[in-house]
């Protein structure tokens, strides 16, 4: 995957976390975002030790992500296990 691809499924989770947070969210969905979080970063750490990609590119969409589940907070829902290294 380019690097451009993975910043687009970083926004689309981004868009997904606000969708869903018209609905109750819960602990399983922050599994799921927790789990593709993981799983974006890690292909970016791969693509950045090829070709020496800057990965800063990342923190906007991932700070949006985190900002979007926070605010679901309020709803009764435990805080999520989100680690961005």
């Amino acid at each position: 995957m380019a690097a451009g691809d993975l910043i687009r499924s970083l926004n689309a989770l981004a868009d997904e976390v606000e969708r869903e947070q018209r609905n109750n969210v819960s602990e399983d969905f922050y599994v799921y975002v927790g789990d593709r979080t993981r799983s974006i970063l890690e292909h970016l750490a791969e693509l950045s030790a090829l070709t020496g990609l800057d990965t800063r590119l990342a923190a906007e969409p991932l700070r949006v992500v985190e900002d979007r589940l926070s605010s679901s907070l309020s709803r009764g829902v435990g805080r999520p296990v989100l680690r961005f290294n």
